[in-house]
């Protein structure tokens, strides 16, 4: 091998290299996405094989880069969960798309650095556009502002920072209300802000698992110092959506904070069909959405907007000696969040509106919703089975009447190792039940009934 080809003391390879080595990543990006929908769900390996396979000392002479890239699929990126499958139900999918794939492949090139308007004035214009899009649609107002970051747990943890410096509240003695259902995420961001556990009230949920506006509002008149609510738009059990507009009311009235955790569901704000649901989202201080789920982009991708945009930065915004050059009139993303270093991640949210339009993302959304509500018919059809509650935002928990929780819990193991499906299993009300989300576009009826059949199967 020349040194023109690869020069590894430069770190460098030659044109003609990058080019066959790119095309060898793209025929393999496109033998993943066109092979899903038939491909095997796979089983999880060996743990102490699998590192067994990879250990190995750091490596001081370089190998060939196609060795390189063939193990790197064959024994690392095959030995993972292949979230974007038609029959992967699980957890919360990322059913991702081949546009936003390509503009992470362009990120990832091109590195700019999204930190500041002066090293990349483009991405940095198109991540405000973008986040525009996204308030609007969730009905704030033009003051609105915000960012993306790396997932719900960090947008949570960056509304709730904003929260607590806006309102002044000591967290030794300021109280938040969450629900039963909230996500786990809520409890941790108020632990690293500084709010002991003590200050977290867990308002109870009515049968359909949605926060009881009766109940938050005794709490809300009992306690000395209530600071904020952590209301939820669709829950990770059961997709349920607290009393937005109920729980919006009695903020107003009491001069609390209103944070929507809308990680999965708050993109339902672009259909028609679901928008209703979400009645009085629009009236949150701060809000968390998740494009990584129900905007159909690849990990990692979430946005934080805050009704007034300005608190963002009287929030984080450090002026350090060395950051005086890029310093503005109008408040950089590193000055609005957590990280001074951070990608551009608005690419591929605004690649895939720019490519599909907001039209296809509401049809692919309002799709989610329709096999769930296929799926609990489905199981209302088989007997012997029974539903948590209605399917809600593409969520479904359903069980079997005749098997404990123990027996729940391996079905979940038992159905990964047909290589058919999978779908995972959460705790409602002291009992276990399955629980699948449909929010994948490229699922079908026939995915959902072919996963039905197989459960079936293996109770039987």
């Amino acid at each position: 091998m020349s040194r023109d080809e690869l020069d590894r003391p430069r770190l460098s390879l030659s044109r003609e290299r990058m080019r066959a080595l790119g095309y060898r990543v793209v025929d393999a990006l496109v033998e993943r996405w066109a092979g899903l929908p038939e491909a095997p769900i796979p089983s999880p390996p060996d743990r102490a094989a699998l590192r067994e396979t990879l250990l190995e000392p750091l490596p001081r002479v370089g190998r060939a880069p196609e060795a390189v890239i063939e193990r790197a699929l064959r024994e690392v990126l095959a030995e993972a969960a292949p979230t974007g499958h038609p029959r992967f139900f699980g957890f919360i999918p990322s059913p991702s798309n081949f546009i936003a794939v390509l503009a992470d492949t362009l990120v990832a090139g091109f590195n700019p650095f999204g930190g500041n308007w002066l090293e990349a004035p483009g991405p940095h214009e198109l991540e405000r556009i973008t986040i525009g899009w996204i308030a609007e649609a969730c009905g704030f107002p033009a003051e609105a502002s915000g960012l993306f970051v790396s997932g719900g747990s960090m947008a949570n943890l960056t509304a709730l920072v904003a929260a607590r410096e806006a309102r002044g509240v000591d967290p030794r003695e300021a109280t938040l209300y969450v629900s039963d259902q909230t996500h786990a995420s809520i409890a941790k961001a108020a632990r690293v802000i500084g709010f002991p556990e003590s200050a977290l009230r867990v308002i109870p949920t009515g049968d359909d698992f949605a926060m009881r506006i009766d109940a938050l509002a005794a709490a809300v008149e009992r306690d000395p110092a209530p600071f904020a609510v952590i209301a939820t738009a669709a829950t990770t059990n059961t997709g349920a959506v607290d009393p937005l507009e109920s729980i919006a009311e009695l903020c107003a009235a009491r001069g609390l904070w209103l944070h929507v955790d809308g990680a999965y569901g708050a993109a339902a704000m672009f259909s028609d069909r679901a928008r209703g649901a979400l009645r009085g989202l629009e009236r949150a201080d701060s809000l968390s959405l998740d494009p990584h789920k129900w905007l159909f982009t690849p990990y990692e991708c979430a946005c934080v907007i805050l009704r007034d945009g300005s608190r963002l930065a009287a929030t984080f915004a450090r002026r350090a000696d060395y950051l005086r050059d890029v310093a503005g009139d109008e408040p950089d993303f590193q000055d609005m969040g957590v990280q001074l270093t951070r990608s551009f991640r608005a690419l591929k949210v605004w690649m895939t509106f720019q490519v599909f339009g907001a039209d296809a993302i509401a049809e692919a959304i309002d799709a989610g919703i329709a096999r769930a509500e296929h799926m609990a018919a489905r199981v209302e059809s088989m007997d012997g089975w029974s539903l948590a509650a209605p399917a809600s935002m593409g969520i479904l928990a359903f069980r079997c009447d005749a098997l404990d929780d123990d027996a729940h819990a391996a079905l979940v193991h038992r159905l990964v190792d047909t290589h058919e499906a999978m779908v995972s299993s959460t705790v409602l009300r002291g009992r276990r039940w399955l629980r699948a989300c449909t929010n994948n576009p490229r699922t079908t009826d026939d995915d959902v009934d072919r996963t039905l059949a197989t459960l079936r199967s293996l109770v039987d």
